[in-house]
């Protein structure tokens, strides 16, 4: 699929095709995720998802969401994408919603501050006033809403979908963080994707 879209580059070409076995993974399991795959339409369990949906809307904005681990790097085939770190671990995203000027939440994402300690790396520590687990149904959907607090929202288990004004949808995997710090303006959507329960945390923080 990319070998024609990227310089005949061997070390780019194992990044691709890392790329494609992680996003493999989590989007085509024993019950794919067709629903939020920005690959759909070049894949043939994809196709027939399509006809078997028979029209129906699915607001999927390729151009705004990660969609699994980079799926929309392998999609754009640019030299930049990669889902490891340099000890070939996945890499976890770290975003943050705000409001902007114009009343509406955007996405940013952002690189911690990790400082080497020993044989590690670690942030400066941050005040938090508690740790609170949280469950939600497949299906669940919350309209706009803003952050209740300026908070640390972390996925641990099934997927959670941000949408935002314009329409773009953003998908969150086990290990992904929100920093949540739209606290004025419209905000977001937040719902569960796929078919698995969503299990997270929410760390607020000190102001």
């Amino acid at each position: 699929m990319f070998h024609h879209s990227l310089p005949p580059d061997p070390v780019l070409f194992n990044e691709y095709h890392a790329l494609l076995d992680e996003h493999a993974k989590r989007a085509c399991a024993k019950t794919p995720l067709c629903q939020d795959c920005c690959l759909r339409d070049l894949c043939a369990t994809g196709k027939r998802f399509e006809q078997a949906s028979l029209g129906r809307s699915i607001s999927f904005d390729v151009a705004q969401s990660r969609c699994y681990y980079g799926a929309t790097q392998i999609r754009a085939a640019t030299n930049g994408a990669t889902i490891q770190d340099e000890a070939g671990g996945s890499m976890i995203q770290v975003i943050r919603v705000y409001t902007g000027d114009d009343g509406e939440s955007h996405l940013e994402e952002l690189e911690l501050p990790y400082e080497k300690i020993a044989e590690a790396e670690r942030t400066a520590m941050q005040g938090a006033t508690g740790i609170q687990f949280r469950k939600a149904p497949v299906g669940s959907f919350q309209d706009f809403h803003v952050a209740p607090r300026r908070q640390y929202v972390i996925t641990l288990q099934g997927q959670a979908e941000i949408g935002l004004g314009d329409g773009s949808k953003h998908i969150f995997n086990p290990g992904d963080v929100l920093l949540a710090d739209d606290l004025t303006g419209r905000g977001h959507t937040t719902a569960v994707a796929g078919d698995v329960t969503r299990v997270s945390i929410a760390i607020p923080l000190v102001d």
